[in-house]
């Protein structure tokens, strides 16, 4: 499981705080005070925008490599951490 932070009203959070609400994944990209749920203050964390922000980052006229994107996991403890990358396999 990637996060096992339920949100809670009693605290405080700060950027890049992970959280799961209402059975979401939310990543926090304002501090946050101890309080009630604010939408404005978070971005949904799934794969499709795990890819599209690591996609969309990357600079083309650099680091191109033929257009070949890998994404693949690895286990950490017991999380699944994702990997995607515009370079060749090696």
């Amino acid at each position: 499981m990637i996060c096992d932070t339920e949100f809670s009203t009693s605290t405080a959070y700060t950027i890049g705080d992970i959280v799961t609400y209402e059975h979401g994944l939310y990543a926090f990209t304002t501090d946050h005070s101890a309080g009630a749920w604010n939408s404005d203050h978070v971005i949904p964390i799934n794969l499709t925008y795990e890819v599209s922000n690591k996609i969309s980052s990357w600079d083309y006229a650099s680091q191109n490599t033929g257009g070949t994107v890998r994404v693949w996991t690895t286990t950490v403890g017991s999380d699944t951490v994702l990997h995607i990358s515009n370079q060749a396999a090696t």
